[in-house]
């Protein structure tokens, strides 16, 4: 059994853990970039297992992959928007992710970005280390009694829910896969209402660009945006443009449509927006919770059980997979 690691976020613990269970491989440049799709064509062949990363696990690159002795993808992380499922299932590849494990994580950073916006603590803090002291510049607001509007209601935005709403915070959402939820308004209401406004939906055909030109100029000038799902949800373009003409008061990514971004990135230099890298999800118990998953489905495949979380159920039956007990 060969395992190869492609993902850059993954610790230590993980790897220990998947060398127990055959010998571990790591990608060339694993601990500076992400390979290119050209480079995993040549990578996913000779391997047994896959634990990826963001990298684009394309049917191209599964075809490489499963016309040698790949068997199985191990997503490190939530998002599954760069592998091709449809090729999974035809190859006969399993996909498995950790659709929980990094839920409390990204809910208390997108939390976290939210506060720094509201409270304008990154420029304060940079204002500071310029040797200035700008007591009375640095006038913030807070989260309670704002309305927070949340696209995508499902485990971390309800997460998200739950923290802000104990900050009295008033919660409106839109999520057209949730039914029965006396929150929910429509799109259009919750970017007219928001204080706030912070992503949460998955990236899929129908949300890219979800929140473009005309949807940023509905807000009110006075909202900030948070993104911390896929960047390709935001048209950045249009948000640089908001931002600069005052549309809007600020934002906060922590994902962008092209990771790392290129120079110059529009966004970079605009005094209210925060940029990180892509960590909402990267603490140490996230870490610890996602490997946990990805070993236990992995041991459970290779057992001829069921993933506890496939990401292309259809091919179980094809592989004759039955559910663990």
């Amino acid at each position: 059994m060969r395992i190869l690691v492609t993902c850059r976020t993954c610790g230590e613990a993980l790897l220990t853990a998947l060398s127990s269970v055959g010998e571990v491989v790591e990608s060339p440049h694993r601990a500076t970039r992400a390979l290119t799709e050209d480079e995993l064509v040549v990578a996913v062949q000779d391997v047994d297992v896959v634990i990826a990363g963001t990298e684009p696990f394309s049917g191209r690159v599964i075809k490489a992959g499963a016309s040698d002795r790949l068997k199985i993808i191990a997503r490190f992380g939530i998002g599954l928007d760069n592998v091709d499922l449809k090729a999974a299932t035809e190859c006969r590849v399993v996909v498995t992710y950790a659709p929980r494990a990094s839920s409390t994580s990204v809910a208390e950073f997108a939390v976290g970005l939210i506060l720094a916006l509201l409270r304008r603590i990154p420029a304060s803090d940079s204002a500071v280390k310029r040797g200035a002291w700008p007591m009375g510049e640095m006038r913030g607001n807070e989260v309670s009694g704002k309305t927070i509007g949340i696209i995508g209601l499902g485990t971390i935005g309800r997460r998200v829910a739950d923290i802000l709403g104990c900050m009295g915070a008033r919660i409106i959402a839109y999520d057209p896969y949730v039914k029965n939820d006396e929150r929910l308004v429509t799109f259009e209401t919750l970017l007219k209402s928001s204080d706030v406004v912070t992503i949460h939906s998955a990236l899929s055909a129908g949300s890219r660009h979800l929140v473009g030109a005309k949807e940023l100029s509905t807000m009110k000038k006075s909202a900030v945006l948070v993104n911390t799902s896929r960047g390709a949800i935001v048209d950045e373009g249009a948000l640089a443009k908001a931002l600069e003409g005052g549309q809007l008061a600020g934002a906060a990514l922590d994902v962008l449509e092209v990771e790392p971004p290129r120079a110059p990135n529009l966004l970079a230099n605009l005094p209210n927006v925060i940029i990180t890298p892509h960590i909402a999800g990267n603490t140490v118990e996230a870490t610890v919770r996602t490997g946990e998953t990805l070993v236990g489905d992995l041991r459970r495949v290779l057992a001829g059980d069921a993933p506890l979380f496939p990401a292309n159920p259809d091919v179980l039956t094809a592989l004759g997979l039955k559910q663990a007990s």
